[in-house]
């Protein structure tokens, strides 16, 4: 018989599995970071990175004030609260400006928020996690590639992926193969190019690393 295993993408937020929980210093392969962790040692100033991310951000919602006044009729009712809209950016931006002069791009690391808090990870630790990253980036880039030409717009190959990976499903475990069906967030043609891409990716007949029986993946999508 099989056995059927159901399998959220996001797990709910109660859930335990979800919960970052931390772990000890020793447990994440870290220690101090000693090319920065002399007095003296100058690095790029976190505070002033966030300031100058406010800066942007006030001068994105004046932009946007000023293009609904441009829009709007001199009577029209909303016309007053976008007017306060755009004053209240104006102000916060001058504010933000102003504080450039007193937080420098880099400053010394024990003058800054990181002072006792850089850690550096052993080498192999560093290899494991790099080589990871790298797996996964160009796993991402292989099936961004195959998923392309079936789309409309190939440019947003990537997003379309990302949204495929946070579905939820189901796994269900078989005798002669493993199937995995995905609800994606996705339009109709979206949904045609998933469909494509996984028909593709049966073809391959690849299958878990540690399954002695070394059964075939399925991958098929769930459209209610």
């Amino acid at each position: 018989m099989s056995s059927r295993v159901r399998a959220q993408g996001r797990w709910p937020s109660g859930s335990p599995r979800c919960r970052r929980r931390s772990l000890p210093r020793s447990s994440r392969r870290a220690g101090p970071y000693r090319n920065f962790s002399q007095l003296g040692s100058r690095w790029p100033n976190p505070a002033r990175r966030r300031l100058e991310r406010a800066i942007v951000i006030a001068r994105c919602r004046e932009g946007n004030a000023r293009r609904t006044l441009a829009r709007l009729k001199r009577k029209h009712p909303n016309r007053a609260r976008i007017q306060r809209e755009l004053a209240e950016a104006e102000r916060l931006e001058r504010s933000l400006v102003a504080q450039r002069a007193t937080i420098p791009t880099h400053a010394p690391v024990e003058q800054t928020e990181l002072a006792g808090k850089l850690v550096q990870h052993t080498g192999e630790y560093k290899t494991l996690v790099d080589t990871l990253r790298i797996a996964c980036a160009n796993a991402e880039a292989e099936l961004a590639s195959r998923l392309a030409p079936y789309m409309r717009r190939p440019a947003e190959a990537k997003r379309l992926l990302a949204n495929l990976f946070q579905a939820p499903g189901s796994v269900a475990v078989r005798d002669d193969c493993i199937s995995v069906r995905l609800q994606p967030a996705a339009c109709k043609s979206e949904l045609a190019a998933l469909q494509a891409l996984l028909l593709e990716c049966n073809t391959l007949n690849l299958s878990l690393p540690d399954d002695p029986r070394k059964r075939p993946l399925r991958f098929a999508l769930h459209i209610s």
